[in-house]
């Protein structure tokens, strides 16, 4: 018979390494809210708008 060899046996997972924390004023949280609230207004309104494209 043939051997397998460790190319196909399966590997153990990789442990995760922890996320990393950044500290933020209190001003920069509030403008970077207010970033991500603006492009998923833009997001939102450009789902309703109809295509130009497709004609």
């Amino acid at each position: 018979m043939v051997e397998l060899t460790k190319q196909f046996t399966k590997q153990p997972r990789r442990k995760k390494e922890p996320a990393k924390r950044v500290a933020v004023s209190p001003e920069e949280r509030k403008a970077y809210e207010e970033q991500i609230r603006q492009q998923a207004e833009r997001h939102a309104a450009s789902l309703l708008a109809p295509d130009r494209d497709r004609r």
